[in-house]
């Protein structure tokens, strides 16, 4: 059954819960730019919207958000959750400050529409990579990397849990590193290093040589 909170109204049925490690391995990545500008985020495999309201709430201010998933809605299940996500957001936005864009696809597809309009820089991008394959998730990364602005942040989950995750990984930092001003797998629960299933990279300024 749905858990639903009853200050806030929200509405989730998964148990995951955002812990401290998590908030303080968020705040030791988030930059002060990120605090004088209404930061644009993009949030890939939202589900039900529980992980980009936690960053609303309690890192950014006033964000500009982008979400997408592509939810199965053949089935029941799948409709039922992406319904559940647009309501969580609307309750969300009717009490606190922010704008969120639902964008409903494959990822590719997206990705690639969101690049076509070129007119978005994000500050911040999270990507929900577990279960995916390996190839997904370097194509992915790739496309995510190229939407990310300066000094920006990509998050992709699945590192430590998922061998696909791990290849697709390696891959990328193998191709890009260069262009990074930071890379690290970071623990977001209270475990051994083993347990470090999530993976920062920060996106260093590029000179306008480098940028031709």
């Amino acid at each position: 059954m749905p858990d639903t909170n009853s200050k806030t109204g929200l509405t989730f049925t998964d148990d995951t819960t955002i812990t401290p490690i998590w908030e303080k391995a968020m705040e030791i990545y988030i930059s002060e730019h990120f605090q004088s500008k209404q930061p644009k985020v993009l949030d890939v495999g939202t589900h039900e919207g529980q992980r980009i309201i936690w960053l609303m709430d309690a890192i950014f201010r006033n964000p500009y958000c982008f979400i997408n998933d592509n939810w199965d809605v053949r089935s029941h299940i799948g409709r039922e959750t992406r319904d559940r996500c647009i309501e969580n957001a609307r309750i969300y936005l009717d009490e606190h400050p922010g704008y969120i864009e639902m964008v409903e696809g494959p990822s590719l597809q997206v990705l690639a529409e969101l690049a076509q309009r070129q007119c978005f820089s994000f500050d911040f991008i999270y990507n929900d990579a577990l279960k995916k394959q390996s190839k997904l998730v370097l194509f992915e990364l790739v496309m995510m990397w190229k939407l990310l602005g300066p000094n920006g942040i990509l998050l992709v989950s699945g590192y430590a849990s998922s061998p696909q995750v791990k290849t697709a990984v390696d891959a990328f930092i193998s191709c890009f590193s260069d262009e990074m001003y930071a890379h690290e797998p970071v623990c977001t629960r209270d475990y051994s290093e083993d347990d470090c299933d999530h993976y920062f990279f920060v996106k260093r300024r590029l000179s306008a040589l480098e940028r031709i």
